[in-house]
C-alpha cells in the first residue's frame, strides 16, 4: 500500500487514541426499528444512508429531497444517533405519510459516533451503491441515478461524485471545486464531498468499515483509502446535491479558497 496522506494519518492516530482510553464506541442492540410498507419488497440498485442526531428541524426536508429520486430505485436507510430533540418522531411521522417509500429507521438510545453509525448503516444497507446523505442537506431528483449510471459506465470506479452545492435561503451561494478525480489532492486535506456514491465492493477491498475517528474524519477515511490502495472516482460535472449553508460556513469557505489561490 503507498505512504499514508497525512490527514488520514493523524485521523487514524486519534481514532486509536481514543480506543486505547477507552472511549470506542460499544455495541448496544437498537432500542426500535421502523419500516415503511415498501421496504421488504423493494430491491435497490442505490442505498441512501442517513446518519441523524439532533436535526428535528432540518431532516424532513433532506429525506424529502431523497424521497423525490428518479431514475434508479433505491432505498432510505436512517439511524438515530441517540437524539435529545425529538428528531425519530419527526421521521417516523415522515415515514408514515410516505407509505410507498422504501426505508428502514432505526433509532439508538446511546450516542456513539458518526463512524460507529456508518459502519451500522452501511452494513443495513441492501444496495450495491451507497450514497452518504447528511441530514442537514439534500439532492437533486437525478443525483442518485446520475451517479449510477457513472458507476455502471466505469466498473472499475471506487465511487462517484459531483459537484455540491451551497444553499442559503434557497439561493446557490457556493460550490465545491470543479475538478476531476486526484488522489494527489488528498495531500491537502478532505478533496471530496461526504455526499458521494461508493461501490460496496471496493469498500469491502479496502476494509469495509470506517475508523472510529474522534473528529468526525470517518468519510474522509472511506474515501482516502481507496485513493491510498490505487482505486479511482467517476466524477460527474453536475451540481446534483447541497449543503445547508450558514454564513459562517460560507465566510471560512471564502478564505480557503482565497489562502490556496495565494500559495499558487
Amino acid at each position: 500500500r503507498s505512504t499514508l496522506f497525512p490527514y488520514t494519518t493523524l485521523f487514524r492516530s486519534l481514532a486509536d487514541q481514543r480506543l486505547q482510553l477507552g472511549l470506542g464506541p460499544s455495541d448496544p442492540s437498537p432500542t426500535a426499528v421502523v419500516t415503511t410498507p415498501a421496504y421488504e419488497s423493494a430491491r435497490p440498485r442505490a442505498s441512501v444512508i442517513i446518519g441523524l442526531c439532533d436535526r428535528r428541524d432540518l431532516v424532513t426536508e433532506a429525506l424529502s429531497s431523497a424521497a423525490d429520486s428518479i431514475g434508479v430505485p433505491f432505498e432510505i436507510v436512517l439511524q438515530d444517533d441517540g437524539s435529545t430533540d425529538g428528531s425519530f418522531d419527526v421521521v417516523r411521522r415522515f415515514m408514515d405519510e410516505h407509505p410507498d417509500l422504501p426505508m428502514i429507521a432505526v433509532r439508538r438510545e446511546l450516542n456513539r459516533g458518526p463512524s460507529a453509525t456508518r459502519n451500522d448503516l452501511v452494513e443495513r444497507a441492501r444496495a450495491d451503491y451507497l450514497f452518504s446523505l447528511d441530514a442537514a442537506a439534500g439532492v437533486y431528483p437525478t443525483c442518485l441515478a446520475r451517479l449510477a449510471e457513472a458507476l455502471d459506465a466505469d466498473p472499475d470506479a471506487a465511487f462517484a461524485h459531483c459537484i455540491v452545492a451551497g444553499r442559503r435561503d434557497g439561493e446557490i451561494v457556493w460550490t465545491t471545486t470543479f475538478e476531476d478525480w486526484s488522489p494527489e489532492r488528498f495531500r491537502e486535506g478532505n478533496c471530496i464531498d461526504a455526499m458521494a456514491m461508493l461501490r460496496r465492493g471496493a469498500l469491502e477491498r479496502v476494509g469495509g468499515r470506517a475508523a472510529s475517528m474522534v473528529f468526525g474524519g470517518e468519510d474522509f477515511d472511506l474515501r482516502a483509502r481507496p485513493a491510498e490502495a490505487g482505486e479511482r472516482a467517476a466524477f460527474v460535472p453536475q451540481v446534483l446535491a447541497w449543503h445547508r449553508m450558514s454564513d459562517t460556513f460560507c465566510q471560512r469557505s471564502e478564505e480557503r479558497r482565497v489562502g490556496k489561490e495565494c500559495r499558487s
